[in-house]
Parts: structure tokens; C-alpha cells; sequence
């Protein structure tokens, strides 16, 4: 085996080492820095869809409490209308009285 046979050889070792090395996540601080960046990123992803299920929940509640008071503004429009027509058919009774009594004073004094 000759010099040039030897050189090869080890270069392929420490290439073949250095694979390994930083696949197995030892490549040094830059590797190390890229790890830890992940794990926060996976973790703030996390929280997001939780808050993002949150926000959901709640845009859900919003939209039934909206048809709730929808229904109530039109309850509270059918009360209006009656309470209209209750004080007009009380104003038309009120005359019509009046009008009795107007008749009846009218009769006793002949």
C-alpha cells in the first residue's frame, strides 16, 4: 500500500466519522443552535393551535349568544307592536265610554 492509498483511506474514515457524528446531532454548536431553535418552534406551534382551538370555541359561543339576542330583538318587536295596539284599541274603548256616558246623562235628563 502506498502514501496515496493511506491518504485516501482516511479521508474516507473521517468523512465517514463526521457523517455520523453529525447525524447522531454532535455536529458542534451551530447544529446544537438549530436543535434548540426546532424544539421552540415545534413548542410555540403548539401553543398556537391550542390558542387557535381557544379562538375557535369562543367565535362558536359569540355566534349562538348573536342568534340568542336575534331572536330576543324580535320578540321584543312583536311585544312592541302589541303594546301599540293594546293602547290603541284602550284610547278607541275610552271613547266609546265617553260616548255611553255622554248618552246615558243625556236620557236621564229628559
Amino acid at each position: 500500500m502506498d502514501a496515496a492509498n493511506v491518504v485516501a483511506i482516511v479521508q474516507v474514515v473521517v468523512l465517514v466519522a463526521v457523517a455520523w457524528r453529525i447525524s447522531t446531532g454532535g455536529g458542534g454548536t451551530a447544529v446544537q443552535e438549530l436543535t434548540a431553535a426546532n424544539k421552540v418552534l415545534a413548542d410555540r406551534l403548539h401553543e398556537e393551535r391550542q390558542a387557535k382551538e381557544k379562538l375557535g370555541g369562543e367565535v362558536r359561543d359569540l355566534r349562538v349568544l348573536n342568534q340568542e339576542i336575534s331572536a330576543r330583538t324580535d320578540f321584543a318587536a312583536v311585544m312592541e307592536l302589541h303594546e301599540r295596539n293594546d293602547e290603541r284599541r284602550h284610547v278607541e274603548v275610552m271613547a266609546l265610554l265617553a260616548k255611553i256616558r255622554r248618552q246615558d246623562e243625556g236620557i236621564g235628563t229628559n
